[in-house]
């Protein structure tokens, strides 16, 4: 099997609110971290060059103004889709970043599509693809219109947990570069 490296593409914009793996949200006022939950973007042009300006719904609420970005401007607010659609332990947000990770690296490059997923080892990705595209009865598409009776609250928490143990986990000791022989 070859396992190709695809140049990434032009995501449509519903593609490009969700957190990529590595990139880190902090709110432009009052500096907290807005990686895994809601924040609110600001639309105006002014505010648009380089990475725009991410608030946190409290400096939202407050009607804090820095920079150039003042109380009254056009915004959006960007949410992470964390609830279960195809298994009761994968997220909206992690099927498509495993979709759009395939797309990218390819299929098989398991290791890099789950650099891109972020909260999953090589080995859950491959699982669930498996499990829940290849070997459904509707392939290539998952099944669907499943139900989940999971509490949002509790769905997060595992989220953290794993994120959390995933964090933990002592990085993979460096690989030696081969030597020939005298």
């Amino acid at each position: 099997m070859t396992v190709t490296q695809r140049k990434p593409q032009h995501l449509p914009d519903e593609i490009q609110t969700v957190n990529e793996p590595g990139v880190q949200y902090q709110c432009d006022s009052c500096k907290c971290d807005l990686t895994h939950t809601i924040r609110i973007k600001c639309a105006d042009p002014v505010c648009q060059p380089e990475d725009g300006v991410d608030i946190c719904p409290s400096c939202f609420c407050a009607g804090k103004e820095f920079g150039r970005h003042k109380r009254g401007h056009a915004y959006r607010v960007i949410e992470i889709n964390s609830y279960p659609i195809f298994t009761e332990d994968w997220g909206a947000d992690e099927e498509l970043l495993l979709i759009t990770g395939l797309a990218s690296h390819g299929f098989g490059n398991w290791k890099k599509i789950a650099e891109h997923v972020g909260t999953r080892t090589k080995e859950e990705v491959e699982k669930h693809y498996t499990e829940v595209y290849v070997e459904s009865p509707n392939w290539p598409l998952p099944a669907m219109g499943r139900d989940f009776e999971i509490d949002p609250e509790e769905f997060h928490e595992r989220k953290r947990r794993r994120i959390s143990a995933m964090n933990a986990m002592a990085p993979p000791p460096p690989k030696v570069a081969p030597t020939s022989a005298p």
